[in-house]
C-alpha cells in the first residue's frame, strides 16, 4: 500500500485514570492502542472502556484485550486493501471471546463469580478507526464516541448512538450476541475533495459525559484538534491530549481515554 501526498497517517492518543477510581483505589479500566505504518500509508485508533460495576471485576483485562485485538484486526485489514469494518468487527469479537475463556481458564473464577458466566466480568465496549489512502472505517460496540473532522474543522458522528443505552446500561463485547450491537460506518477519502477529512478520534465516555455542553462537545474537541493539528502538526496534538483528558477525569471522576488518526 503506497501513500500519496497528503495521505500520510500518523496517530496521538492519552488516558488518565477517574478521580472516583483513585478515590475507590480500582484501575485504569480503560485501554488504548494506536498504530501508524511506517510509511504514512494507514493507521488505526482503539480505546476499550471496561464496565465499572462489581459484576465485571476483570473488566480492565477485558477492556485491554479489546484494544490489543481491535488493533491487530485493523491491522490486517488495511493491508489486505480497503477495510472492511463489519468483517473486522466479527473478527475482534470472536478473538476477544478466546482470549477471555484463555484467560479464565489460566485465572479461574471461583463459582460465585462465575454464577453470570465467564464472559462478564470482562466486560469492555470497543471503539475503533482505521484509515488509508482511500477509505476511513470505524467499528464500536457500546458507549462512547467516534467523530471525524474535516480541515475546515467541521464535525461529523458516523455513527448514531447505541439504541441500547439508557443512561445506566451500555451494550458491551461480554453481552451473549456482542454483534446484534456491532455498528460500523465507511467514509471514502477522495484526494480532490475541497475539504478533506483531517483526522478523527476515538474516546470513551468518560471524555463527553463531564462537559457541561452534552449536544456540542465533541464538535469543540473536534474544532481544537484540528487547529492543533494545523498549527504544530501532530506533536502539537500528542501535547494538548494530556490536558484534554485530565479534566473531565477529574470532574466527572470516569477514566477518561482518546486516541486519534491524523494527517501527518
Amino acid at each position: 500500500m503506497r501513500s500519496t501526498p497528503g495521505t500520510t497517517w500518523g496517530v496521538a492518543s492519552a488516558t488518565t485514570i477517574g478521580s472516583f477510581h483513585v478515590r475507590e483505589h480500582l484501575p485504569n479500566q480503560d485501554s488504548v492502542a494506536t498504530w501508524a505504518a511506517e510509511d504514512g500509508s494507514a493507521a488505526v485508533a482503539v480505546v476499550a472502556d471496561g464496565h465499572g460495576h462489581p459484576a465485571h471485576f476483570r473488566s480492565d483485562v477485558g477492556s485491554s484485550l479489546a484494544a490489543e485485538l481491535a488493533l491487530e484486526a485493523l491491522q490486517r485489514a488495511v493491508a489486505a486493501g480497503d477495510p472492511d469494518p463489519v468483517a473486522a468487527g466479527r473478527e475482534v469479537v470472536e478473538a476477544w471471546r478466546a482470549a477471555v475463556l484463555e484467560h479464565v481458564e489460566s485465572h479461574p473464577l471461583r463459582s460465585d463469580e462465575a454464577r453470570r458466566g465467564p464472559l462478564v466480568p470482562y466486560g469492555s465496549t470497543l471503539v475503533a478507526t482505521a484509515a488509508t489512502a482511500t477509505r476511513l472505517v470505524v467499528v464500536q460496540v457500546g458507549d462512547g464516541d467516534a467523530v471525524v473532522v474535516r480541515a475546515s474543522g467541521a464535525a461529523e458522528q458516523p455513527l448514531p448512538d447505541d439504541p441500547d443505552l439508557d443512561g445506566v446500561h451500555t451494550s458491551s463485547l461480554c453481552q451473549p450476541d456482542p454483534l446484534a450491537s456491532l455498528r460500523t460506518a465507511v467514509i471514502d477519502l477522495d484526494p480532490d475533495d475541497h475539504d478533506p477529512v483531517a483526522l478523527a478520534y476515538v474516546c470513551t465516555d468518560g471524555y463527553g459525559k463531564a462537559r457541561v455542553d452534552a449536544r456540542t462537545w465533541w464538535r469543540a474537541a473536534a474544532r481544537d484538534l484540528v487547529t492543533a493539528a494545523a498549527q504544530a502538526g501532530l506533536d502539537g496534538v500528542r501535547r494538548r491530549l494530556p490536558a484534554d483528558v485530565a479534566e473531565p477525569a477529574r470532574v466527572g471522576g470516569d477514566d477518561t481515554t482518546i486516541a486519534v488518526l491524523a494527517r501527518a
